[in-house]
């Protein structure tokens, strides 16, 4: 689990292979939409041979992420989405943090990829957003971002020691000695800092939290392409004070 949680299982990642892309194109063609279970997107990869040896490197996986969401809800015998509601979203008062159980996403913005808009006139994507689960399935908004980065620094999410952790954790890179992945972060001088990014045809988002200050830095934008995000949050570290 620690492995799967810092990506350093050598597992690979179903977006670049060619099965699902065929699988994508032929759904997306028949359906207008193209919607995945789980145990689908985790197959696309079980032929595949390991990356790496386990523990000896980093290869970011959302595969990795969905094996743990079915550990999780085997574990728990509850479904994850209320787990994460009941224990985090509820608690921390993130009511502005939606789960995307259902293939159109209320109230959600438009985004454009390549100067085309990602939304169908009934509301539906390209690739069905409730396929993303535990890789990422969430809409939120900067606002939201920050709320959750201050409350995790401050060990309202998990204990102080739990927090500890997930930047002490990772395989470390020796030829990238300023950062590794730690468990659902990156870190960056020796946990001064600690990141992540997200990205969805038509959106991208950036969250950067500075320990020692405890600002918190969130952008997102509903276009893709080449945005370069840490740029932007760069500009806004810059302007203040």
């Amino acid at each position: 689990m620690r492995h799967l949680l810092s990506h350093s299982a050598g597992i690979g990642d179903y977006p670049g292979t060619f099965r699902f892309r065929f699988s994508m194109i032929g759904r997306a063609l028949r359906h207008g939409s193209a919607r995945f279970e789980p145990e689908e997107l985790i197959g696309f990869v079980l032929n595949q041979k390991p990356l790496f040896p386990v523990g000896k490197g980093f290869r970011y996986t959302d595969v990795g992420y969905l094996v743990l969401g079915r550990l999780i809800e085997a574990a728990a015998g509850r479904r994850y989405y209320d787990l994460l509601e009941e224990r985090i979203l509820v608690p921390l008062q993130l009511d502005q943090v939606h789960p995307a159980r259902q293939s159109v996403l209320p109230d959600i913005t438009p985004g454009y990829t390549g100067g085309a808009r990602n939304l169908k006139k009934d509301g539906r994507m390209k690739f069905d957003p409730s396929s993303e689960w535990t890789g990422g399935g969430l809409t939120t908004n900067p606002t939201m971002l920050v709320e959750f980065y201050a409350a995790l620094a401050e060990g309202r999410v998990v204990t102080p020691d739990g927090f500890a952790l997930m930047l002490d954790a990772g395989w470390r890179n020796p030829q990238t000695p300023d950062w590794h992945y730690g468990f659902g972060l990156f870190v960056f001088d020796d946990g001064r800092t600690f990141a992540h990014g997200g990205m969805w045809p038509g959106y991208r988002t950036r969250v950067v939290h500075n320990v020692p200050t405890g600002i918190t830095i969130a952008v997102q934008t509903n276009r893709d392409g080449r945005v370069d995000m840490q740029k932007v949050v760069q500009r806004i570290a810059a302007l203040l004070p």
